[in-house]
């Protein structure tokens, strides 16, 4: 079970790295857009060159879109960067958690099954020990009723030679 869900975190933590994937490759795209509009800008600005007052006051106005725009294309794409580099220090770090939790595991059930073996032969040697025993029971029982017809043997003897 605690693999299973170290697994379904994995899948998440995947599924948020794509999404992020995603979501960079958004920005690229933007990032493209607004340099595409940097390039119409400067050619508007060629064209309107004619006019030199209106020229310098577009030209300002797209130079500082396309900086502010880059600037903030720049200042994602870092974000970006350190959050993918977030995610991925993370899923490493639950890699070797499972890996950890898959070695542990598979010690565990290898002294588990040493425990199992262990106990089969405790009572293995149990079952010997009570077969020993009834065994010795068996022979006590015989070594008594030999006893017993040594003793009435005896007896009978004795009866016989005082009646004698």
């Amino acid at each position: 079970a605690e693999v299973g869900r170290l697994e379904a975190a994995v899948r998440a933590e995947q599924d948020r790295v794509r999404e992020l994937e995603e979501r960079r490759q958004a920005v690229a795209r933007d990032a493209e857009q607004a340099q595409a509009g940097a390039r119409q800008a400067e050619e508007q600005a060629h064209r309107a060159r004619e006019d030199a007052a209106a020229a310098r006051a577009l030209v300002a106005e797209v130079d500082g879109r396309r900086a502010r725009d880059q600037e903030d294309a720049r200042q994602q794409q870092e974000k970006l960067q350190g959050r993918i580099s977030e995610l991925e220090k993370e899923l490493q770090e639950t890699k070797d958690r499972l890996t950890f939790e898959v070695h542990l595991r598979s010690d565990l059930e290898t002294r588990f099954r040493h425990q199992q073996d262990l106990r089969l032969e405790a009572e293995e040697r149990h079952a010997g020990a009570l077969v020993r025993v009834a065994a010795l029971q068996d022979d006590l029982n015989a070594a008594e009723a030999r006893q017993v017809r040594v003793l009435e043997e005896s007896q009978r003897m004795r009866s016989a030679y005082e009646t004698e």
